[in-house]
C-alpha cells in the first residue's frame, strides 16, 4: 500500500510544482514576490524602506502644506453655502497643523528604522482624523465630502510596509477617518447613506492593501536587483584588480626573465668569441706558421707540386681565419668595447658595403662636450644590436639597394634611425617577427622607444631612442 501511495503523492507534488511554475511565468517579473533573502539583506532593505518613508513623508507634508495654503482663498468662491466656510477653515487649520508637524518630524527629527514607518503611519492617520472631524462638524450635509475623503486612504499604499503592518496601517487610517467623523457629531451615524460610505471605506482599505503590496513587491524587486548588481560590480572590480595585479606581476617576471636571458646571451656571446679567438684562433695561427715552415722546407727538398699544395692549404687557412674573425666580430665586436658606438657603427656599415652590393651610409652627430665612447655599455650595446638587427632585416627581407644610418647623441638620449628603400612591411601583420619583438623588449628595458614607419614610395624607417644620463656621456 505504501508503494502505491508514495507515487501518487509524488505525482501530486510534481503537478503542483508544474502548475505553480506555469502560473509564475504568467506573472510579470516585477510583480512576482521576491524570495526570502538573507537576514543581512532584509535588514538592509528595511533601512532603505525607512529612508524612503521619511523622504516620502517630508515630500508629502511640504506638498500638502503648499496646497492647503494655496487653495484656502478659494473656499469663499467654491463653497456654495456661507455657513460651511468656517467648517472648511477649521479643516484647513487642522490639516495645516498636521502637515507642518510632519515637516518638523521628517525634516528635523529625521526618524530611522521602524520609527520612520511608525511616524509616517501616525502622521497620515492624524491627517485623516483632522479631515474626518472637520467634515463631521458640517452635519448630514458633510457626508458628500466625507465620501470624497475616502479616496485619501489609497495613498497609504505608498508607505513601504510589509503585509501585516500594511493591513494594520490601512485599517488605522480608515478607522481614524470614520471614528473622527462620528466623534464630531454622533448624529452622523443616522444620516442616510452613511452605511454605504462605511462599506466604501472597507473597499478603499482592501484596495490600498492590494496596491501597497504590489508596489512593495516592485520596490523590493528593484532594490534587490540593484543590490545584486552592485555586488556583481564589486566582485568584478575585485577580480579585475586581482587580474591586473597578476598581469603586472607576471609582466615584471617576464621582463626580468627577458633581461636575464639577454644578459646571459651577451655573456655567452662574449665567452664564445673569447674562446674562438684565444683557442681556435691561436691554433689556426700556429698552423699558418707551421705551413710556412713546411713550405720553406719543401722548396729546399722537392719540386713545384708540393709548393702548390702548401699554397692551397695556406689559402684555405687564411679564409678560415677571416671567417673566424667575422664570427667573433659578430658575436662580440671588440671595436665596440675598445672604441665606442660610433666606431662600431662605422665598422658595421663598411662591412655591409664590402660584403654586399647594398650601399650603407652612416651619418653621425654628437652634441658638444659629449662622446660616444663614454656611453653606458648597456646603452651602447643595445643601440648596436638594434643597428645589427635592422640592417640584417633590410638585407635579408626587404630587397633594399641602399641603407641610410643616422646616429645622434645629446645629453638626454641616443637616437638611431635606419632607413632603407626596400619593400617596407605589412602594417596589418599580427607579428613583426621575433627579432623585432626581442629588440623592442630590449629597448624597453632601458625605458627606450622603437618605432617602425613606412616610407613614402616604399621602404622602412626604424627609429630607436634610448635615454642616457648626461653625467655618463659627458
Amino acid at each position: 500500500m505504501r508503494e502505491l501511495i508514495n507515487p501518487l503523492g509524488d505525482s501530486r507534488y510534481a503537478l503542483r510544482a508544474h502548475v505553480s511554475s506555469r502560473l509564475d511565468h504568467l506573472v510579470p517579473p516585477l510583480f512576482r514576490a521576491v524570495p526570502p533573502q538573507s537576514p543581512q539583506d532584509e535588514a538592509t532593505f528595511d533601512d532603505y524602506a525607512a529612508t524612503l518613508a521619511r523622504q516620502l513623508g517630508l515630500m508629502a507634508s511640504v506638498v500638502m502644506a503648499f496646497f492647503t495654503l494655496a487653495w484656502w482663498p478659494l473656499d469663499l468662491v467654491v463653497i456654495p453655502r456661507p455657513e460651511h466656510v468656517p467648517v472648511f477653515a477649521a479643516l484647513r487649520w487642522r490639516a495645516l497643523s498636521v502637515v507642518l508637524t510632519g515637516v518638523v518630524v521628517f525634516g528635523v527629527w529625521k526618524p530611522s528604522g521602524n520609527s520612520a514607518l511608525l511616524a509616517a503611519t501616525t502622521m497620515y492617520a492624524a491627517f485623516s482624523g483632522a479631515i474626518g472631524y472637520s467634515l463631521g462638524a458640517a452635519g448630514p450635509e458633510g457626508l458628500q465630502w466625507f465620501a470624497d475623503a475616502a479616496i485619501a486612504i489609497i495613498p497609504v499604499a505608498f508607505i513601504p510596509l510589509r503585509l501585516g503592518a500594511r493591513v494594520l496601517a490601512s485599517t488605522l487610517v480608515s478607522g481614524t477617518l470614520v471614528g473622527s467623523y462620528m466623534a464630531s457629531n454622533v448624529d452622523n451615524i443616522t444620516t442616510p447613506g452613511f452605511g454605504s460610505q462605511v462599506s466604501f471605506q472597507v473597499f478603499a482599505v482592501l484596495l490600498s492593501i492590494a496596491v501597497g503590496e504590489l508596489w512593495l513587491r516592485v520596490t523590493r524587486h528593484a532594490f534587490f536587483q540593484q543590490l545584486a548588481t552592485q555586488r556583481a560590480n564589486a566582485e568584478l572590480a575585485a577580480l579585475t584588480a586581482s587580474l591586473s595585479d597578476l598581469v603586472r606581476e607576471r609582466t615584471r617576471e617576464l621582463q626580468a626573465l627577458a633581461q636575464h636571458l639577454s644578459s646571459v646571451q651577451e655573456s655567452e656571446r662574449r665567452r664564445i668569441a673569447r674562446d674562438l679567438h684565444d683557442d681556435l684562433g691561436q691554433s689556426m695561427t700556429a698552423m699558418r706558421y707551421a705551413l710556412a715552415r713546411l713550405s720553406a722546407r719543401a722548396q729546399r727538398t722537392s719540386g713545384e707540386p708540393l709548393d702548390l699544395l702548401v699554397a692551397d692549404l695556406a689559402a684555405l687557412l687564411d679564409g678560415s681565419t677571416q671567417s673566424l674573425r667575422a664570427v667573433v666580430a659578430s658575436l662580440s665586436p671588440r671595436i665596440l668595447e675598445d672604441h665606442g658606438l660610433e666606431a662600431a657603427a662605422e665598422w658595421l656599415c663598411e662591412r655591409i658595403g664590402e660584403g654586399t652590393s647594398v650601399a650603407c651610409v652612416l651619418e653621425s652627430r654628437c652634441a658638444r662636450g659629449l662622446r660616444f665612447e663614454a656611453l653606458d655599455p648597456r646603452v651602447a650595446l643595445t643601440v648596436f644590436r638594434a643597428l645589427q638587427e635592422t640592417t640584417n632585416n633590410a638585407l635579408k627581407h626587404s630587397g633594399a639597394t641602399s641603407i641610410h644610418v643616422a646616429l645622434a647623441l645629446n645629453a638626454q638620449e641616443v637616437t638611431l634611425a635606419v632607413t632603407d628603400d626596400g619593400c617596407g612591411f605589412d602594417a596589418e601583420a599580427e607579428t613583426l617577427g621575433f627579432g623585432i619583438m626581442g629588440l623592442r623588449e630590449r629597448v624597453h628595458e632601458l625605458d627606450g622607444e622603437l618605432r617602425l614607419t613606412a616610407e613614402p614610395g616604399g621602404g622602412l624607417k626604424v627609429l630607436v631612442r634610448v635615454p642616457c644620463a648626461s653625467e655618463v656621456t659627458s
